[in-house]
This record gives C-alpha cells, structure tokens and sequence, in this order.
C-alpha cells in the first residue's frame, strides 16, 4: 500500500521529534532549514537538500523520522545501517539498506508499480551508499517530480579562514607543524585533525607530536587514524574526539564523510590532495558550528607550489589561444561519481606521473583541477607575501 501522507501535522508531534532528535545527537536545537526539510518529506514533498560539507544534512531526515515517537529510546542510531533498518520497520516505519550485507536490499526492491503503471518508491526511508545514489539506474527510476522542492544553503563558510604555508624545513621532519603549538603555556592545543596522503605519515607524525607536544597536553590526547585501525579502535578514537579528550588527530581519507564532531577548530592538510573536491570535504571536517571560528592550513613544498602556478598559466594560455579542453563547460550532461573524486589513501610515490601535464579526461575533472590549482596558488601568494615582509622587517 502506497504511504499516505498527512495534509497538516501536529505541531506538538513536531516539538518533541525535535527534542528526541537534538537529544539524540546532542546539538541545541534544529536550523529553520532544517525543519523546513523535514516537514516537506512528512508531507510527501519530494525535497532536494543542498547544503554544504557539514550543513546539518543528517539531522533534516531524522527529524521526520521521529515524528510520533515518544522518547529517544523508541529509535535506535547506529553505525551499522541494518541496525537502524530493524528499529525503524519495529516502529512501522518501512525502511530499506540497499546493498546490505544480508542479501536483501537490491536496487529492484526499492520500487514497485502502482495502480496507474507508474514507478514508486515502496519506503519512508531508504539508506543507500553514496555510489549506488549517484548511479544512473538509481536516477532513471526515482527521478524528480515537478512539483520538488529545493532547499539550498551556499557553500561560503565565512567562519573558517585559509591559508597555504609553504614548507621551509625538510618534508620528512615534520618541522613545520612547530607553529601548531601554541606558545603560551596556559593556551590549549585547539582540537585539531591533520589529514596526510598515506598511512605511514599518519603514525610518524603522531610520534613527532607525542614526543614535541606542550606539557599541558597529555601524549594520550594524540592519536592517528586510518583503515588497518580495528573497527573497536576507531570508535574509541570517534568518541574521544566527540568527548573533547582527543586534542589530535592523525588521520588519512578514512576518517571522512558521514563523521560529524562538533569539536574541530582545526584542520590541517599535509600536501595538497589529488583533488578540489577532496580538498572542500576534509575541511568541512571542521569548525561544523557556524557560531564557532577556526581555520584550515594546507602545508605543501615549495616545488609544488610551483607545480600549481605552472599549470595553472599553462591551462589559461591553452584556453587564450582556443586549444583548451573548454574546462569550465560544464554542461547539464556531465556526470560525477562524487567518492571517484575524493582520495585513495595511501598512493605510493611511484604510482605520481611526473613530466608532460595530463589532460583532464572530461570537463569536470579539468574544472576541479583548475579550482585545485587557483585555491593553492591564490591562497600560496599571501603566505609568500607575509613571508617576505617578515624577512624584510623582522620582529
């Protein structure tokens, strides 16, 4: 039987959903958009939620789902999908995981046909891996209707700054990361995650912190993260961080989408990432309260610095004589695999292809190339700028 959707809700019902739900996620309370979402998908309102890298989307589709509920512990939240799917259909909540692990949960089971020959979707709620949403055959068949909604939120984070530092000490020290420190002996270390390209990096500079680090922060608040972890082990490491205890994390791509702590007021990227996009989710990684103010730092080498600026110049002279690849059209057409673009971990550094430059292999990739490059560049030029007062006029 098709969902019947409420004309009107109960304004009461939608009061203590919000309560159970900032209960449960220990947040204040829900932004107005926030709200606005979940009203539309309890009315039946197909709704497109854009929002940026720690927007809040998470909260705008639980909201709904505790409407009714009477306390925090009718509804059960878990890492594990299929958990979340039992105490959901135990509260006549029709759910589904597709590509579950129990066999169940194939993409043909998320729709049926209705009386009028038409495609539908069977679920209130439907937890999908981020390859299977963007997947064609998963768009051919829920489509949008005309009449959707479309909440919005520009991506702008006014409340973090950014910069680039070059590195002015041997890459393999780890010298640079000193000014992480604060000087003052009272000051605390800021919460900070430092993302590095590969599994190695993490573990060194974790005992480059341990052994450098201020006598106020304790060596056990220093930890690195990444997939050969234990799954026990990284949920001790999440709830340190969650619980303030952890004041450094060490992390590669595996501590990354879908983690939420509220704590961060740092983000450090060690080297640039192979793409823009990888680059705009590990910082909002950070500073995820829009009352807060922090900062993410990108350390690279001189020598790729100098890289970015090469081919940065090069792709314009490409586009100025007409041989470019036309990188910034994008047309309606362009496809993206949103996880294809964020980082592998632990790429060796003989896999980097060095010489002549790579075309990009469609318009979004040259379009996420370049805005990895002008990022770096633009952002490498006020750090050379300051650097170079400060030599010239030193304290």
């Amino acid at each position: 039987m098709p969902p019947k959707y409420p004309q009107s809700l109960d304004e009461g019902r939608l009061d203590k959903a919000e309560k159970i739900i900032c209960e449960i996620f220990d947040v204040p309370g829900l932004r107005e958009l926030q709200q606005l979402a979940g009203r539309n998908i309890l009315q039946g309102k197909t709704t497109v939620y854009d929002v940026p890298t720690g927007g809040g989307k998470t909260l705008a589709f639980w909201y709904p789902l505790a409407y009714g509920l009477d306390s925090k512990d009718d509804i059960s939240v878990s890492q594990k999908v299929v958990l979340v799917v039992e105490a959901l259909e135990k509260r006549g909540i029709p759910a589904l995981a597709v590509n579950n692990k129990r066999g169940s949960g194939k993409m043909e089971d998320t729709f049926e046909i209705d009386e009028g020959g038409r495609i539908r979707v069977k679920y209130r709620a439907i937890f999908v891996s981020p390859e299977t949403a963007v997947s064609t055959p998963f768009h051919e068949k829920v489509g949008l209707p005309l009449d959707s909604a479309r909440i919005a939120v520009s991506n702008a984070k006014y409340n973090i700054t950014l910069s680039v530092r070059i590195l002015q000490h041997p890459n393999s020290t780890y010298a640079d990361l000193f000014t992480l420190f604060p000087t003052e002996p009272d000051t605390e270390f800021p919460q900070t995650l430092i993302y590095v390209n590969h599994c190695k990096e993490a573990e060194e500079i974790q005992d480059f912190f341990r052994r450098h680090c201020p006598l106020q922060m304790p060596a056990d608040s220093i930890e690195f993260y990444h997939r050969f972890l234990t799954d026990k082990r990284k949920t001790e490491i999440a709830e340190g961080l969650r619980s303030g205890h952890l004041r450094c994390v060490i992390a590669t791509d595996a501590l990354g989408m879908g983690m939420d702590f509220l704590g961060i007021k740092c983000v450090i990227l060690w080297h640039e990432p192979l793409t823009f996009l990888s680059l705009v989710q590990k910082i909002g990684r950070g500073v995820r309260q829009l009352s807060d103010l922090g900062e993410a730092i990108l350390f690279l080498t001189k020598a790729s610095y100098t890289k970015h600026l090469t081919a940065l110049e090069s792709e314009r002279d490409e586009e100025e004589d007409g041989n470019g690849q036309g990188s910034l059209n994008i047309t309606a057409e362009t496809g993206v695999d949103r996880i294809a673009v964020i980082d592998q971990e632990d790429l060796e550094p003989d896999t980097v292809q060095h010489g002549k430059k790579k075309q990009a292999q469609s318009a979004l990739e040259a379009c996420d190339r370049n805005c990895l490059w002008l990022s770096t560049y633009s952002l490498g030029r006020v750090f050379q700028q300051q650097w170079q007062n400060l030599a010239l006029h030193p304290t």
